[in-house]
């Protein structure tokens, strides 16, 4: 469990910290998609751990960021 969370957290600080890098090279649909999943997941973190809807929200912000 506690290593989900850990992953999750760091995946969501690394997608943040690629938004702030690269905001003046992505588009504005694209920069919106990946904030929204950030946030997403930011807002699964903080609820009780739930490990189904924790995979969905992970799996989701790699697939957008994967496509950028």
């Amino acid at each position: 469990m506690f290593r989900q969370v850990r992953r999750a957290s760091e995946l969501r600080h690394h997608a943040q910290k690629l938004v702030n890098h690269q905001k003046d090279l992505l588009g504005e649909e694209d920069l919106r998609k990946v904030q929204e999943a950030i946030d997403k997941l930011h807002e699964t973190l903080k609820d009780v751990y739930d490990k189904q809807n924790l995979n969905k929200a992970i799996k989701n912000l790699e697939e957008i960021v994967r496509d950028i």
